[in-house]
C-alpha cells in the first residue's frame, strides 16, 4: 500500500514539472516566433507591453468584482473607473483584477471611516465645509487651508475623496521633483475647484522650485486674498520675495509668520532682508533672536555664523558713528558715568578699546531694559554681557 501511495506521489510530481516544460516550451516558441517575423520593421513596433500580455495572459476583471465597486457608486459606472485609474497611477505591471480589487478595497475603506464619524466630528474633518463655526484656521499642527467658498459646500464626499487623491498624487510627484506630471494634475484640479486652496499652494512651491517666481507669487496672491490668515502662503511668499531681493514686502510676510510661528530660521532671513535695507540695528535684533533659538537647540554651527553677521554689524554701527554719517542711530545718553566706581570705569573702558561715548551707549542701553536698579549695577551687568559675548 506504501509503494502505491509513493508511486502516485512520484506521478503527480512529474505531471507537475511537465506542465511547467510544457508552458516555458510555449513562451520559448512565442519569442522565437517574433523573432522570425519577416519583416524587421514589423519587429520593431512589437513593443514590450504586448509581448508582455503574450507571455501572460491576464484574466480580465470578473462582472461581479466589477458590479461590487460600482455599487458603492450608486450604479455610476464612469465614477467607479475614475477610481481605477487612480489606483493605476504608479502601479504599472498589475493585472486589471488586482486595480479593481484595490479600488473596491479603498472604497470600502472611506466609506467605513466616514460611517464611523458622528455628524459634528465629520464636519470639522471635512475640509470642504464653509461654516465659520467649523473653518479651520491656520495653526502649527494645520498650517493650511482647502475649501472656503460657499459653492465647495455642495461637492460630495465622492468628489472629496478624489480630489484627496489628487493632491497627495500631485505633492508626492512635487516631493520627487517630477514637476511635469504634478502641474497637469494641479491644473485640472484648480480648474474644477478654482477654490481649493491646498492645490494652488502645491502648484505655487512648484512653481518656485522651477523659478517661475511670477507665477508662483500670482497663487500665494490669490491664496491669502481668499484667506488672509493662511501662515503658509504668507511664509512662502516671504521667501520668494527674498529671493527676489523685494526686502520690503519679505519682511512685511515674515512678520505675519514671525507672530504665529517664530523660527530661528525665519528671524535669520528677516534679519538678512533688515540688512540689506541698510536698517542694522533691527538686523541685530533678528540675529539675537535666531542666535538664542539656535542655541537652545544646540545647533553650534548655525550660532557661530550669526555670530560673525553680529560682529559686522556692529563694526558698521561703529563706523557711521565715528564718520557722522546717520544720525539715526546715535544714541543720545545722559548716563552719570563718573558716579560709577572706578575700578569698574576701567574695566569697561579697557573692554571697549577706551571709547567712553560706546560704554555710555551700552550703559544707557542696560539702564532701558533693567530700570530702577543702581549705577554699580549697570556697570556690573554690561561688564559681564561683554566678557560673555567674547566668550
Amino acid at each position: 500500500m506504501e509503494l502505491i501511495i509513493i508511486a502516485i506521489l512520484i506521478g503527480i510530481g512529474c505531471e507537475q514539472k511537465f506542465q511547467i516544460i510544457q508552458r516555458c516550451h510555449n513562451q520559448w516558441k512565442v519569442w522565437y516566433s517574433l523573432w522570425l517575423q519577416p519583416s524587421r520593421k514589423g519587429r520593431e513596433h512589437v513593443s514590450s507591453t504586448s509581448i508582455r500580455r503574450n507571455l501572460l495572459i491576464e484574466p480580465a476583471p470578473s462582472q461581479q468584482l466589477q458590479n461590487q465597486l460600482i455599487q458603492l457608486f450608486d450604479g455610476d459606472r464612469k465614477r467607479a473607473e475614475e477610481l481605477v485609474e487612480n489606483v493605476r497611477f504608479g502601479l504599472n505591471g498589475k493585472s486589471e483584477s488586482y486595480y479593481w480589487s484595490l479600488a473596491l478595497q479603498r472604497k470600502r475603506h472611506a466609506l467605513k471611516k466616514t460611517a464611523t464619524l458622528t455628524p459634528d466630528i465629520a464636519q470639522k474633518a471635512n475640509p470642504f465645509t464653509t461654516s465659520d463655526r467649523h473653518q479651520p484656521r491656520p495653526t502649527k499642527a494645520n498650517p493650511n487651508l482647502t475649501f472656503v467658498e460657499p459653492a465647495s459646500s455642495t461637492i460630495s464626499h465622492n468628489h472629496q475623496q478624489r480630489i484627496k487623491l489628487h493632491l497627495n498624487t500631485a505633492l508626492d510627484l512635487v516631493k520627487q521633483h517630477k514637476f511635469e506630471l504634478a502641474l497637469p494634475i494641479l491644473n485640472r484640479l484648480i480648474g474644477e475647484y478654482p477654490d481649493c486652496l491646498q492645490a494652488r499652494l502645491i502648484r505655487g512651491r512648484a512653481l518656485r522650485d522651477l523659478q517661475k517666481y511670477d507665477a508662483a507669487l500670482s497663487d500665494f496672491d490669490d491664496v491669502i486674498q481668499q484667506n488672509p490668515h493662511h501662515i503658509a502662503a504668507h511664509r512662502d511668499k516671504g521667501l520668494i520675495e527674498y529671493e527676489q531681493r523685494n526686502y520690503q514686502a519679505a519682511i512685511a510676510s515674515l512678520s505675519i509668520v514671525i507672530g504665529h510661528l517664530p523660527s530661528a530660521y525665519l528671524f535669520k532671513i528677516r534679519g538678512n532682508a533688515y540688512k540689506g535695507l541698510g536698517q542694522n540695528e533691527a538686523a541685530i535684533v533678528d540675529y539675537l533672536s535666531a542666535k538664542k533659538i539656535y542655541a537652545r537647540q544646540g545647533v553650534e554651527y548655525q550660532v557661530r555664523q550669526i555670530e560673525k553677521q553680529i560682529h559686522i554689524l556692529y563694526g558698521l554701527i561703529e563706523k557711521i558713528d565715528s564718520d557722522n554719517k546717520s544720525q539715526k542711530l546715535q544714541i543720545v545718553t545722559d548716563f552719570p558715568f563718573e558716579k560709577g566706581r572706578k575700578i569698574d570705569q576701567q574695566h569697561l573702558l579697557n573692554l571697549l578699546h577706551d571709547d567712553r561715548a560706546k560704554a555710555c551707549r551700552l550703559l544707557e542701553a542696560t539702564r532701558r531694559r533693567h530700570p530702577r536698579c543702581s549705577i554699580n549695577w549697570y556697570f556690573e551687568k554690561t561688564i559681564y554681557d561683554l566678557e560673555r559675548d567674547r566668550h
